[in-house]
């Protein structure tokens, strides 16, 4: 007769860590296009556009079947990463007389990140 509250366990082959074949450095691919304008000596605007693209990022899967008899998930260059947006900035400034000077200045930035696993 079994007795209640025992789990029964089965031996059995599993497989155990992985190698990593073919390991990679991570790489990344950078642009940034810039330009600055003066005007009427007294406005100054500034726009940076930038993007930065990332592969072969080292990581671990998550999903994997049980099936498989892996006791951890393996690790790959397989992760991808890509950032990428905008700066603006604008800075208005007037000497109003020899006693007075003023200056507004004004930024706006914009990032966007978009990742993405195997």
């Amino acid at each position: 007769m079994g007795t209640t509250g025992q789990k029964n366990y089965d031996k059995g082959i599993t497989e155990g860590e992985i190698g990593v074949t073919n390991l990679t450095w991570e790489t990344a691919t950078k642009s940034n296009l810039g330009l600055e304008v003066g005007l009427w000596n007294a406005l100054d605007i500034t726009v940076d556009v930038f993007r930065e693209k990332r592969k072969n990022i080292f990581m671990q899967r998550r999903i994997i079947p049980t099936q498989t008899g892996f006791i951890t998930n393996p690790w790959a260059n397989y992760g991808k990463v890509t950032n990428g947006g905008m700066e603006v900035s604008i800075n208005l400034h007037k000497q109003l007389n020899k006693d007075w000077f003023t200056s507004f200045y004004g930024n706006f930035t914009f990032c966007q990140e978009s990742c993405r696993r195997v």
